[in-house]
């Protein structure tokens, strides 16, 4: 049986008012006329702060707060090609010498306009696109936020792409651009290489070390005319695996730019395999090229 309800006073205090549903953010809270304002830390003569100037500086701690602590969500690359945030290259969008997007009708049987005179030390380029937008913002990802599954999602594509152009014609291979030992600690990936086992399982094709890389200043830290200067002696091969080469041999770069860098590890790689055909794979391309 149910006893008589108790009064404030048996129960020692008054009963708590019932609680507020929780909302985020805080609304701010209409001032009362019951309750004075507290004076300023700052003297009895400083001006209150506003319930707005605490809220502000409440959400910039707990914004501050989430970045230290909470893990950082990157979107999947299936997620940002069904939403266009990254788009790909439509078939026979760009020279396939030279990487340089073409114009409607544009022809190219040996080389687009641009490139026609130019000789290569590839036979044939393949890219996903070109470096800007949606796809160069992914491909910074994966190199400054060491993300690694959007890297092999990239390099996926770049494996069905390689499929699509007939890598696989006749025995092939995928060989990534090395970075420095001291690159890829500060980074804390290695990008090309992460690129490259995406393209090597979606192509079906093996991957294979072949080179290496010597200490120096990275592209990015010279200007574009000293490029070439930059990377001449750059790389050299791992004679082991030269050795065990396939006959066509694909090399991987996350941005081809003024191609300084693939001709200099093209370059080692032919001084240690001299009869391999080389095929270069990049995820993007940049439009300027010099």
């Amino acid at each position: 049986m149910t006893g008589p309800r108790a009064s404030d006073g048996e129960l020692g205090g008054a009963i708590p008012a019932p609680q507020e549903p929780f909302v985020w953010p805080p609304r701010e809270r209409p001032a009362t006329a019951s309750r004075p304002a507290a004076a300023s830390s700052a003297g009895v003569g400083a001006a209150p702060r506003s319930a707005t100037g605490l809220l502000a500086t409440g959400r910039q701690g707990l914004e501050s707060l989430e970045r230290t602590l909470l893990p950082w969500v990157s979107a999947p690359l299936a997620w940002r090609l069904a939403t266009g945030r990254v788009v790909l290259d439509e078939p026979d969008a760009a020279c396939d010498r030279c990487g340089r997007t073409l114009q409607k009708g544009e022809d190219r049987e040996f080389g687009c306009v641009a490139c026609e005179s130019e000789r290569f030390p590839w036979v044939r380029l393949v890219r996903l696109g070109e470096y800007r937008d949606g796809l160069a913002e992914a491909v910074r990802e994966v190199k400054f936020r060491r993300n690694r599954a959007l890297g092999e999602a990239l390099g996926r594509q770049l494996g069905e792409a390689l499929r699509r152009a007939g890598v696989s014609t006749q025995p092939a291979a995928i060989t990534p651009l090395p970075t420095t030992r001291w690159r890829r600690l500060s980074l804390g990936i290695d990008h090309a290489l992460t690129l490259a086992r995406g393209a090597a399982r979606a192509a079906r094709l093996p991957l294979k070390n072949a080179l290496a890389r010597r200490p120096g200043p990275t592209q990015l830290e010279v200007p574009p005319s000293a490029r070439r200067s930059n990377v001449a002696g750059a790389f050299y091969a791992r004679h082991r695996q030269a050795r065990a080469l396939p006959k066509r041999v694909v090399l991987v770069d996350d941005v081809l730019t003024t191609g300084s860098t693939l001709r200099a590890a093209s370059k080692a790689l032919r001084r240690a395999a001299p009869g391999v055909e080389l095929w270069a794979a990049v995820a993007a391309v940049a439009q300027q090229r010099g």
